[in-house]
């Protein structure tokens, strides 16, 4: 019986279930669109052809609303076995969704032509770590919530699991406001950690649109911004005080409470940090062979920023303390200012950095 689905073909389609009556509705708005019903009184959505049949779901799956999708659905199935692609993974997620291109994309991450997006954040940040700099690798692998237990793989929960292909821009401004939301609940100021996930994710999505084979049409992080720019948090809070640097009392503090610090390598490169305004890392992994003496301004330490861009500091006398101190315990033939200071694991030698100190594992 061929004729234009509606809520009428599905009326009729139960009253001949329920007389065990076996037929065949054919819909002439879609070819290949059926249902069918068998002598046993079970009556399903199908798709048959002359060259495939295939059972969609049960009659009770889908109403009269869902009928345009379903229309949707069949040309797309009938296309991917005709390519000899296995359409089940498109017709097991239509049934569950009910939405043709959602199907899709959730189909093609599990028949493997796509990825979800830790799949590909985790792609990304291998890249970043044989492309860039350890602490942009260690950054981004933070702000993108890579490190599972931690409050911001939580915060990324709308798009923990969820298809590549997906990802919207309302996706990331949840996620931004997730941090910011925690921030509040704990009292701490999440304002910069929001935006450097921001500006992780435009990493990530600038990445992925360069990538050859790359399937997605379009970059969602265009139009995501920051959380708030800094004028408008002195604004709100009323307080330019709180964003001020430290003044030399309060300096000078610090560096009476490093003093009280029992470990002399770790107090010693906090110094060094300290007195030339540098990472934590960079002083933690500095070698011996980027300090050199220039004759006409003493020590100069010549390092490698995060953009691979080398500079020159020249160190001030207090600096230049830390640094004779730091000569002083070091170890010959260890190459760096700050050595290993015990084995990490047995055997695994004393060949190293100090750097655990300050980024434990």
């Amino acid at each position: 019986m061929r004729e234009h689905f509606d809520g009428n073909t599905i009326r009729k389609a139960r009253n001949a279930a329920s007389r065990n009556k076996e037929t065949q509705f054919f819909d002439t708005a879609c070819s290949g669109l059926a249902i069918r019903v068998y002598k046993s009184g079970r009556a399903s959505w199908c798709i048959m052809s002359r060259d495939w049949k295939a059972t969609i779901a049960d009659l009770s799956a889908f109403t009269a609303e869902d009928i345009p999708a379903l229309r949707g659905l069949v040309p797309q199935a009938r296309l991917l076995k005709k390519s000899g692609k296995d359409p089940s993974h498109l017709v097991n997620e239509f049934v569950s969704r009910k939405d043709v291109d959602e199907a899709g994309v959730h189909a093609d991450v599990k028949s493997g032509e796509t990825e979800t997006w830790d799949q590909a954040r985790d792609n990304f940040l291998a890249w970043v770590k044989e492309n860039r700099a350890a602490d942009t690798h260690r950054g981004y692998k933070s702000s993108l919530g890579a490190i599972e237990k931690s409050p911001l793989h939580n915060d990324f929960e709308p798009m923990n699991g969820k298809p590549l292909a997906s990802v919207t821009l309302e996706d990331m401004v949840i996620v931004r406001e997730n941090i910011i939301e925690r921030g509040r609940k704990d009292g701490s100021a999440k304002i910069r950690q929001a935006n450097l996930t921001v500006a992780a994710l435009k990493s990530f999505w600038k990445w992925q649109r360069n990538r050859v084979g790359n399937p997605i049409s379009h970059n969602p992080s265009l139009e995501l911004g920051k959380a708030a720019n800094r004028k408008n948090r002195l604004k709100s809070s009323g307080n330019a005080n709180l964003e001020r640097a430290l003044s030399q009392k309060e300096i000078g503090l610090v560096i009476a409470g490093l003093y009280q610090h029992h470990n002399v390598a770790a107090r010693t490169a906090l110094m060094l940090q300290l007195l030339t305004g540098q990472r934590r890392l960079s002083v933690a992994q500095a070698r011996k062979e980027s300090f050199y003496e220039n004759p006409e301004i003493g020590i100069v330490w010549r390092l490698e920023d995060k953009t691979q861009s080398w500079r020159v500091i020249p160190l001030p006398p207090r600096a230049k303390a830390a640094y004779d101190m730091a000569i002083s315990l070091t170890r010959l033939e260890n190459p760096y200012l700050f050595p290993q200071m015990r084995e990490r694991r047995l055997g695994g030698g004393m060949d190293g950095d100090v750097a655990p100190i300050f980024y434990p594992a």
